[in-house]
This record gives structure tokens, C-alpha cells and sequence, in this order.
């Protein structure tokens, strides 16, 4: 089954939007429709039968949600990879809600961090996480990731999209390097957990 998933939490009224790409049976969209209900927020399962592919998807959900300003009402967004949860939210709403200097908080890919001295010491070799990311949405055009079909993967994407916010000392580094060259986000309450143990928190995250 060829599906891609796309979690995107509008912080506030706490509504939660799940994008589903590929086709599926009718069972597994009444399944998710059940389940999602079950959520005591305001939970939205938006379905497509198009995967353009697994970093495509990944990509035109973003793309999808932006243009259709799904955001519009909230204050921050945050998006996250279905195998991707928040076990501990401190330090993410510290961020979020403690500076008003702050329009995204970002983790970075890579595991050795380089400074760049000419923009007041901000990070130069980042590689933008999209298992997880928040963003002030007004802060980024409508079109921000309409360019989809064009980039190489959605970590390359996100890295372009936030660059100027970066350079301009707009952003709060949830985890400012990776602990490894795996591309999964763990550790400051957030979990890629890559794998069907949804049910507690690995220790390859604390």
C-alpha cells in the first residue's frame, strides 16, 4: 500500500488535520475516520487518492495545505510525520509562546553544527527536519512549497523555505544538530520512532 501522511496541528482551538495520499480501500478510510474521532480536538482527515511519491507527498501535502489556507485563524502550525509524536511539549511551547522574536521552531538534520559569523552566529550548515517542524504559517507565502515537483526531497524544501528566517535570527532550535547522520528527529520531547512502537518512548529518543 503506497500512502503518505501528513499530521498538521493548528495550535490555539487545538484542531488537528491529517492528509492522506494514496488510494485505499473504503475499510481503511472508515477506520481512520473512527479513530480520528475518538480525538476530543477539532480532528479533520483530509483524503487524496494521489501519492505523487514518498518525498513528493510528503511535500504536496504542505503545498495543498498552504494554498488552501487551512491555517487561517491559528497562530502557529505544527507539523509532524505520523510515526513522529511529541512525548513532552515543554520546551516546544516555551518557544513557541515565550518570545514573540520567534516565527519558527525548527530541528536540524545535520550532526556537526557550523556558525556563521557574519549573520550573528546563526547556524550555516542547517538541513531543516520536516518529521517535525512549527511555524508561525503568516510568516511564509502562500506559495511557500508550491515548488514541489521540483525539489530533490522535502528536507532540502523546508531548508530553502525557512532560510530567510534563519538568516534573520527568527528561529528557536528545538535541536540545533542531530546525534547521528539518521535523519529522524528524537530528543527535546519529540520522537521518529520509525517503526510500530507508538505505545511508549524509545530510549534512542531520550
Amino acid at each position: 500500500m503506497a500512502c503518505s501522511y501528513s499530521q498538521v496541528h493548528a495550535v490555539g482551538a487545538g484542531r488537528h488535520i491529517v492528509y492522506l495520499g494514496g488510494e485505499v480501500e473504503i475499510s481503511i478510510l472508515d477506520k481512520w475516520t473512527a479513530a480520528l474521532h475518538a480525538i476530543p480536538n477539532n480532528t479533520t482527515l483530509m483524503y487524496n487518492k494521489w501519492n505523487p511519491g514518498y518525498q513528493e507527498g510528503a511535500m504536496m501535502s504542505m503545498s495543498v495545505f498552504f494554498e488552501k489556507k487551512w491555517w487561517h485563524g491559528y497562530e502557529w502550525i505544527v507539523r509532524l510525520n505520523p510515526d513522529t509524536f511529541i512525548y513532552n511539549d515543554t520546551l516546544l511551547k516555551t518557544m513557541m509562546f515565550s518570545n514573540n522574536n520567534v516565527d519558527a521552531v525548527l530541528a536540524n538534520c545535520e550532526p556537526h553544527v557550523v556558525y556563521n559569523q557574519s549573520f550573528g552566529g546563526t547556524i550555516k550548515n542547517f538541513n531543516v527536519h520536516t518529521d517535525f517542524f512549527a511555524v508561525r504559517p503568516e510568516k511564509l507565502p502562500p506559495d511557500a512549497f508550491s515548488d514541489w515537483q521540483k525539489q530533490k526531497n522535502a528536507e532540502r524544501q523546508a531548508s530553502h523555505i525557512f532560510a530567510n528566517l534563519v538568516r534573520n535570527r527568527r528561529v528557536a532550535w528545538i535541536l540545533r544538530k542531530n546525534r547521528d547522520y539518521s535523519c529522524r528527529v528524537r530528543g527535546s520531547g519529540l520522537c521518529h520512532e520509525n517503526g510500530n512502537k507508538c505505545e511508549f518512548v524509545s530510549s534512542d529518543c531520550i
